[in-house]
């Protein structure tokens, strides 16, 4: 059942200013007090050939991160390769401690041993929004049950939340192709065969690997070329830890290493409008794509970011 289910988010809602959070573009930094993007340049080394690029901080050195999320409307100055203002990072959890009695894998409780854990528990008027896609697929019995659901399980504690529907998506607009740099900022977790390169990019060449043409019955490609383009570059962090439940031992198991959500990828192609046709607001995950990992947008860069 709901195997059309296609998903979309969550991401964080602020319903007193009304506007979605989404993660920051990891090329964000701070620069004297000020958020700025960092500098792509060509470099040229070990494991850097002479047509790669990678991103440098321009000026001095700062202990002051990023915010951790950004509100859309910032996003969309990103995305068009505007000038960033100051954000101020909202805080959306209040944080929930807890002590008890470790147990053993039979769960008994183990002799003199505690543990304490922090929960995260959402601060008032913040709330979860996700986009639901295939509905013209789904069964009548399917559509009955969803539209009957008024509350879910949430987190590992299995927290009750209600459930409302609404009528709305996202609305993230594409970049204008101005140049032949296009960016892909992954707005969820994404897992890779690769590691840390997407599984439509050649590992040995870097070669983009993906096609596009007009769609024919069957969602088929017809008259199919490849688009010509290259990585050249990327900025990212620790991989995150994905888990799934297991239904025999009724707990979360960690089962994926992904690349993080604002990771930045940056591609040199002749035919940006084709990329961005094909890369803007997917989910290009190996596994879990469907279910919304490897959820991505495309930008472009202003010109001062490319020296």
């Amino acid at each position: 059942a709901f195997n059309w289910l296609s998903v979309r988010g969550p991401l964080p809602y602020l319903e007193d200013r009304e506007e979605y959070l989404l993660p920051t573009p990891r090329d964000i930094y701070i620069k004297e007090g000020k958020m700025e993007t960092m500098v792509w340049k060509a470099t040229s080394g070990p494991g850097h050939p002479g047509t790669d690029l990678v991103a440098f901080r321009e000026g001095p050195p700062s202990k002051e991160a990023a915010p951790e999320w950004i509100g859309l409307k910032e996003l969309d100055k990103y995305i068009q390769g505007e000038m960033l203002e100051n954000w101020e990072n909202p805080e959306i959890f209040l944080p929930e401690y807890k002590i008890g009695v470790a147990l053993e894998e039979d769960r008994r409780a183990k002799e003199d041993q505690l543990f304490a854990v922090e929960h995260a528990r959402f601060k008032e008027n913040v709330s979860l929004k996700a986009e639901i896609r295939g509905w013209e697929k789904a069964t009548e019995e399917e559509k009955n049950l969803l539209a009957r659901m008024d509350g879910a399980l949430l987190g590992g504690d299995g927290r009750t939340c209600s459930v409302d529907w609404e009528a709305e998506e996202f609305n993230i607009t594409p970049p204008q192709a101005s140049r032949n740099l296009v960016k892909w900022v992954l707005l969820s977790p994404a897992v890779y065969t690769e590691g840390t390169i997407p599984n439509f990019v050649c590992p040995n060449s870097l070669e983009i690997q993906m096609q596009h043409g007009v769609r024919g019955p069957g969602r088929k490609i017809q008259n199919a070329r490849r688009i010509s383009g290259r990585l050249q570059g990327w900025v990212t962090g620790k991989p995150e830890v994905i888990s799934l439940f297991d239904g025999v031992e009724c707990r979360a198991k960690a089962v994926y290493e992904a690349v993080p959500a604002g990771t930045v990828y940056l591609f040199e192609t002749e035919e940006p409008e084709a990329l961005i046709r094909a890369l803007h607001n997917r989910c290009l995950s190996a596994v879990l794509g469907v279910k919304g990992l490897g959820w991505g947008i495309c930008a472009t860069l202003r010109k001062e970011e490319r020296k």
